[in-house]
């Protein structure tokens, strides 16, 4: 079963008001960057079925599992050549496309409830499993190895970097001192005891699990996935077509801040073909976070390509 996506109607509206200035004659042109479970993807495809209008449909994902899954939900759209779906990573497959005529590209930048419970990736606090991460088996480096092999500074830089971590130091300390011990951390559940054990006590509960910021800082590195958002936002402006817009939505507050600022940038450049149409970030409504505790941190932010 396919579950609906975070702000799938801020994405439906997208959807309307692109159509509502472009050509029907011609097929529009959608890219899923990540593919992920597919939701975004279903509630597009859903829209032109309802609409009897023509779309072709390129989705991404470097995730193995959620594209076996997806293409096996959508095989006759695949076989009726209303949908490609590829394997690999978005920041480097959005420079092979050729064509300048992407219509809505879409980026969620979350991750699924199947991927964060995945016991073979240990992506999780809430899963105790071997501290890997990696969605892609092209990725040589897991969590486990960053935390064996980078110094002390290097850990702590990607917790303060990745996670704005306020114990960072004290956390990278307490790594490297199990290390030295002999008891190198392996797993998910030795993760969260290190981490524990390196923040004042004060700090050791609270609303969110002290460990949050640990996990999520690592996925990022293990990942590479600043890197891939780079290079998404800068090549994939130039793939739109005249009124085409690149929608994305983050979940944390780093994130939010490269795309807003990556946006700014791209808009007051000399000859600048983008405007922004999200002066503040689109987010979730109270039903929808009431039915989706997930979508409460979702931020979608939109730029259009102009003539």
């Amino acid at each position: 079963m396919i579950h609906d996506p975070v702000l799938k109607t801020a994405i439906v509206a997208q959807l309307l008001e692109i159509q509502n200035q472009r050509n029907d004659k011609d097929p529009f042109v959608f890219l899923d960057c990540t593919l992920g479970a597919g939701g975004h993807l279903k509630a597009v495809l859903d829209f032109f079925s309802a609409s009897g209008k023509k779309v072709k449909a390129l989705a991404f994902d470097q995730d193995e599992d959620a594209v076996d899954f997806v293409a096996q939900k959508f095989k006759s759209e695949i076989e009726n050549g209303e949908l490609k779906i590829l394997l690999g990573r978005f920041g480097e497959l959005i420079e092979g496309i050729q064509d300048e005529s992407i219509d809505l590209l879409i980026a969620d930048l979350g991750y699924s409830s199947d991927q964060l419970l995945n016991q073979k990736r240990g992506m999780s606090f809430q899963v105790d499993a071997p501290l890997d991460m990696r969605l892609s088996a092209s990725l040589d480096e897991s969590a486990a190895d960053i935390l064996l092999n980078r110094s002390r500074e290097e850990i702590s830089e990607i917790l303060k970097t990745n996670s704005d971590e306020r114990f960072a130091d004290r956390i990278a300390e307490s790594i490297c001192n199990e290390r030295e011990m002999g008891r190198p951390v392996m797993t998910t559940k030795e993760l969260v005891g290190v981490v524990v054990r390196a923040l004042p006590a004060r700090f050791r509960k609270g609303r969110r699990h002290v460990a949050t910021k640990t996990f999520q800082a690592l996925r990022i590195a293990v990942n590479k996935e600043f890197e891939q958002l780079n290079s998404l936002l800068s090549e994939s402006i130039i793939k739109l077509s005249p009124g085409g817009r690149l929608a994305v939505i983050s979940f944390h507050s780093i994130e939010d801040r490269i795309i807003k600022r990556q946006f700014k940038a791209l808009e007051s450049k000399d000859g600048s073909r983008i405007r922004i149409l999200t002066k503040k970030p689109i987010v979730a409504s109270k039903n929808e976070i009431k039915k989706n505790p997930r979508a409460r941190s979702a931020k979608l932010r939109v730029v259009e390509r102009i003539e």
